[in-house]
């Protein structure tokens, strides 16, 4: 109840709080419940980084199609592409056998960050 008080209050210091959590949580399964949860906080305002995360988080506890998910999520962000994001991004699409969204995703982060990908 405090959690969707802060929430509907301040989303901003809901985010804030939970990525705290997230990143002090040594166990991957509370990591990604509380990233999870300032995700949701944001609103639609996650950062790149925070999408990131909680994709990486995923993975770990394998959740691959949630880990996709996120990662394309940080990938089409305001903020642009990120060469780690383009990275896991990219490796995803070639384990699911899909060879023209990997070089997609090298063309626009090389776009981007021209000399950022080996």
């Amino acid at each position: 109840e405090t959690l969707s008080t802060l929430r509907s209050v301040n989303p901003q210091r809901c985010m804030s709080l939970l990525t705290e959590l997230a990143y002090s949580s040594h166990s991957p399964v509370e990591r990604h419940r509380w990233l999870s949860e300032a995700v949701s906080c944001a609103r639609g305002d996650a950062s790149r980084k925070i999408l990131h995360d909680l994709g990486e988080a995923s993975l770990v506890i394998d959740r691959r199609d949630e880990a996709m998910s996120y990662f394309e999520q940080a990938f089409q962000h305001p903020d642009g592409p990120d060469v780690d994001t383009a990275k896991a991004l990219a490796q995803m699409y070639v384990r699911k056998d899909r060879i023209k969204d990997a070089l997609e995703v090298y063309r626009v982060a090389l776009q981007s960050s021209p000399g950022s990908l080996p």
